[in-house]
């Protein structure tokens, strides 16, 4: 009998802290710290805050605030989470920020593993600017800081 307590109470105490700690990690997501795992989540839990949202997360990434700026804006387009329309409506605004400040995207897609890089790069090849794009990233492939991400960007057909 005393087992049976002490399994019972076992799992009680389980659910209490798994409890807490989704409620804890569903309390982190936000645009001041995106994640792919929330991206969807903060979408469909309120779309007109989400929007809301995303107005000081581009308009970070476009001045290059930080780093962590256009990472996180990167992230969000590059999220295999984010929906469809997001991605679509991001799509000028990511040329944009490469036509703007190429140095600052590169230093951002640096730190990228190549799925979400090549996300990226595919956008750009599929666009109506690709022509545009690829004079942009051609003048870097004899860069030694970026050469690398011209060579990526022209291995994505």
């Amino acid at each position: 009998m005393n087992k049976v307590i002490n399994i019972i109470i076992s799992c009680i105490i389980t659910l209490v802290l798994f409890s807490i700690a989704s409620t804890s990690a569903q309390a982190k997501c936000s645009f001041e710290k995106i994640t792919p795992d929330c991206i969807s989540r903060l979408y469909s839990e309120d779309y007109d805050k989400f929007w809301d949202g995303y107005d000081p997360l581009y308009n970070g990434a476009s001045i290059c605030k930080n780093n962590t700026a256009m990472r996180g804006y990167l992230m969000l387009f590059s999220s295999r989470s984010t929906p469809s329309e997001v991605v679509m409506a991001m799509k000028n605004d990511l040329f944009k920020l490469l036509k703007e400040n190429p140095d600052c995207m590169f230093d951002a897609l640096l730190t990228f593993e190549w799925d979400l890089k090549w996300e990226i790069y595919d956008s750009f090849k599929r666009h109506k600017y690709t022509e545009s794009a690829d004079e942009i990233f051609e003048k870097y492939h004899n860069n030694e800081k970026y050469g690398v991400i011209y060579k990526e960007y022209i291995r994505v057909k």
